[in-house]
């Protein structure tokens, strides 16, 4: 169970931590409240960012990478179960967004087993997220969600062997794809 504590507006942000990562409450104006989850050691956006995910640089093009990603996936047991080519569907809904911009949906059967067995709640999560784009300046990211930031916000520390594995095979994969 997480403790929560509630600032009003202009008291500024307030944290309750709890053993693994905190819950922080960000105040937009008077009436919107949000909830971020993660483990805070600064109140910098951008750490909170590159703590909750893990990104690299290619220069591969983007189809490169996804064909490269998919074949080290492969080698490691995850399957590649949707391809969302996010960019195409903008365009086919007449969204005005030129980046290429895929969304992979990866699984690997046996550790998704060994985690939805034990929390029905982790399937908030699954299947497994990895973004390839085209950044900004013309090169290509490649990114995830850690698996061990989603599990924290379940807080059921069984998870986070499995989690930590997931982790370091996506990482390797994304790693080797680059």
């Amino acid at each position: 169970m997480v403790g929560l504590t509630v600032a009003r507006k202009g008291q500024g942000t307030r944290e309750q931590r709890r053993t693994r990562g905190s819950l922080r409450v960000h105040y937009q104006d008077s009436d919107k409240v949000s909830l971020s989850a993660g483990e805070y050691t600064d109140d910098t956006e951008e750490e909170c960012r590159m703590d909750f995910g893990y990104t690299v640089t290619t220069d591969k093009s983007v189809d490169e990478a996804v064909q490269g990603l998919a074949e080290a996936l492969k080698s490691r047991k995850f399957g590649v179960l949707w391809d969302f080519d996010l960019t195409a569907k903008l365009r086919e809904k007449e969204q005005p967004f030129a980046q290429p911009y895929r969304v992979l949906e990866v699984c690997n059967p046996f550790h998704a087993q060994r985690v939805i067995s034990q929390d029905l709640t982790v399937g908030y999560f699954l299947p497994c997220k990895i973004v390839v784009y085209e950044g900004e300046d013309g090169t290509t990211q490649i990114g995830l969600p850690r698996p061990t930031k989603l599990m924290e916000v379940i807080g059921n520390p069984a998870l986070d062997e499995v989690a930590k594995e997931v982790e370091d095979a996506l990482i390797g994969a994304i790693d080797e794809a680059k």
